[in-house]
C-alpha cells in the first residue's frame, strides 16, 4: 500500500535542505511513498529538480508569512488525501503541525538544523533564531516521529526535548553518488574548463569553498585566509561559490587588496560537483553542521577536505583520518593546515581518495530514502 505524504518546506533555494529533499524524491515511489513537495517561499531556484524527480509541487499563492497560508496547506491536504506531512526547516515546522493537527494527518519533523540554533552566529540573527528554536522544540513534543540527520543532532534534540528518545531517527544525509562519480570520471575535462571560465593558469592550484548563506558559514573567515595565502604564495586560487547575502561586502576587500584575479566570489551555481572535480583543496571552515551534505559531496569526488573540528563533521571524517580538521576558531591553524596541503600533492591524492572510498560505501541515497520512507509509513494514521 502507498503512503500520501507531502513535505512542506520553507522554500526550495539552493541550501543543504532542499537539495537533500531533490536527491531522495527519486527514491521514494520504491519504497511505497508517494511524496509531495509544498514550497512556502518565493525562491524556487529547485523546482525543476523537484518536478524532475516526478513529484507533485505546491507553491502556495499567499506569502509564507500570511495566515492565509496555513488555510491553503490544509485544503492541499485534504484535497489529496494526504496522510503524512513531514515539515523541514523553522516556519514550516509550525505551519506543519498545525494543518495536521487539523486533518488528522501523521506528523513527521525533518530536523536539519538542530544544533545550529545555539551556535552564536546563529542561522538568521539572535532574537529571531531563539524564537524559531522555541517553535520548532515545542512542535518536536507533539511530533510522531522526528527525524534527525546526526548522532550529534539526536543528542542535542534529546536534551532540550525530554522523553523524545523512542520517537527520534538518525538517518544520514546522502548524496547523489552517480552524479558525483560522473564528474571525478571527468575531472581531467572539468579542470581544464574551469580555469579557461575563470582565466586561472592551467597549473595554478584551487582552493574552493561552497556553502549557503548562513553566518556560520563564516565567509568572512574564508576570504581573510585567501588574502593572507594570496599574499604568501604566488600561485594559488581561491574559489567561492554560494554566499548569497553573506558574501555583501566582501568583494570590496579583496578588491582592495588588489587580489580580485586570486580571490574569486563566483555566486550560486549548479554545478557544485563540477566545480569540486576542478578543484585541489576543499575548505570547510562552518562553525556548525547538523550533516553537511557539501561535505560529503567532496569527498565523493576524492577532494581533499581542510574542515572545522565540529561533531558531525569530524563524524564523517572518522576524526580527522579522512581529512584534515581545524578547531574553531583557530585561524592560525586553518591558514598553517592550508600551506601544508598546498605544499604536499602526495598527501592530497592520499586523503582524497581515502575519502572517496569511504563515500562511495557509506554515503548513498537508497539507504536513506528507504529509512525515511519507513518513518513515514510509521507515522501515517493506521
Amino acid at each position: 500500500m502507498t503512503v500520501r505524504a507531502l513535505y512542506v518546506i520553507d522554500d526550495l533555494a539552493l541550501a543543504g535542505a532542499q537539495r537533500q529533499l531533490a536527491n531522495v524524491l527519486p527514491h521514494m515511489a520504491r519504497h511505497g511513498v508517494d511524496l509531495r513537495v509544498c514550497a512556502l517561499g518565493r525562491d524556487l531556484a529547485m523546482a525543476a529538480d523537484v518536478t524532475a524527480a516526478g513529484a507533485d509541487l505546491v507553491a502556495p499563492q499567499a506569502s509564507r508569512w500570511s495566515p492565509l497560508v496555513l488555510s491553503q496547506l490544509v485544503r492541499t491536504v485534504r484535497r489529496q488525501k494526504i496522510q503524512v506531512i513531514c515539515s523541514g526547516l523553522a516556519k514550516s515546522i509550525a505551519l506543519g503541525r498545525l494543518a495536521a493537527g487539523m486533518t488528522g494527518a501523521g506528523y513527521v519533523i525533518h530536523d536539519h538544523s538542530g544544533p545550529v540554533w545555539d551556535q552564536p552566529g546563529g542561522i538568521v540573527g539572535p532574537w529571531a533564531d531563539r524564537f524559531m528554536r522555541h517553535v520548532a522544540l515545542r512542535c518536536a513534543r507533539r511530533a510522531d516521529r522526528i527525524i534527525v540527520v546526526s548522532d550529534h543532532g539526536r543528542d542535542w534534540l534529546q536534551q532540550a526535548v525530554p522523553r523524545t528518545a523512542s520517537r527520534i531517527d538518525v538517518i544520514a544525509n546522502g548524496v547523489d553518488l552517480d552524479t558525483l562519480t560522473a564528474a571525478w570520471e571527468e575531472r581531467a575535462q572539468h579542470r581544464r574548463d574551469l580555469r579557461r571560465e575563470l582565466a586561472i593558469p592551467p597549473d595554478a592550484p584551487i582552493v574552493l569553498y561552497a556553502a549557503g548563506s548562513r553566518r556560520v558559514k563564516r565567509w568572512p573567515l574564508f576570504v581573510d585566509t585567501a588574502l593572507r595565502l594570496v599574499a604568501e604564495d604566488p600561485r594559488v586560487v581561491f574559489v567561492g561559490a554560494g554566499g548569497g547575502a553573506a558574501v555583501d561586502g566582501l568583494q570590496a576587500r579583496i578588491d582592495a587588496a588588489g587580489a580580485a584575479d586570486r580571490v574569486r566570489l563566483i555566486g550560486m551555481r549548479d554545478d557544485v560537483p563540477r566545480l569540486m572535480a576542478a578543484a585541489d583543496i576543499f575548505l570547510h571552515p562552518s562553525e556548525s553542521e547538523s550533516d553537511g551534505i557539501v561535505l560529503k559531496e567532496a569527498m565523493s569526488v576524492g577532494l581533499p577536505v581542510i574542515a572545522s573540528d565540529i561533531p558531525s563533521v569530524h563524524a564523517n571524517l572518522l576524526g580527522g583520518r579522512l581529512g584534515q580538521l581545524i578547531p574553531v576558531p583557530d585561524h592560525d591553524g586553518l591558514a598553517q593546515a592550508l600551506r601544508d596541503l598546498l605544499a604536499a600533492p602526495d598527501r592530497r591524492h592520499a586523503l582524497g581518495a581515502a575519502a572517496r572510498a569511504h563515500a562511495l560505501q557509506h554515503f548513498g541515497l537508497d539507504a536513506s530514502a528507504a529509512a525515511m520512507a519507513r518513518v513515514l509509513t510509521d507515522a501515517a494514521p493506521s
